[in-house]
């Protein structure tokens, strides 16, 4: 499922996988899964300039 997601955010995902995905996924674990992957992609962002100002900072 997180392969999937991915796969579908950067756009690279087969035809035949996203079939495969429709077919027999639930289109609710897609969407948590998706606002898990923002969520995570949001926050590692965050991080990642904190430590960038603190170590400017010092």
């Amino acid at each position: 499922m997180i392969g999937s997601a991915l796969s579908a955010a950067f756009g690279v995902q087969s035809e035949q996988k996203r079939r495969r995905d429709f077919q027999h996924g639930s289109p609710t674990l897609f969407v948590l899964v998706g606002i898990a992957m923002t969520v995570a992609l949001v926050l590692a962002i965050y991080l990642v300039v904190r430590l960038v100002l603190s170590a400017s900072a010092g």
